[in-house]
């Protein structure tokens, strides 16, 4: 996860299908998976 000059966060991870997942995403978004310990340790890093 990072942090931009826009005081938004961009997360890396896998790209997931959305179609496999039965998302609906919007046009221009993605959607991606991360390992559940990554969040858990930004959280508990505040």
């Amino acid at each position: 996860m990072y942090e931009t000059e826009n005081k938004t966060i961009v997360v890396q991870g896998f790209v997931v299908d959305p179609e496999r997942t039965g998302l609906a995403l919007p046009p221009g978004e993605g959607a991606v998976e991360i390992p559940r310990y990554i969040l858990e340790r930004a959280l508990a890093a505040d």
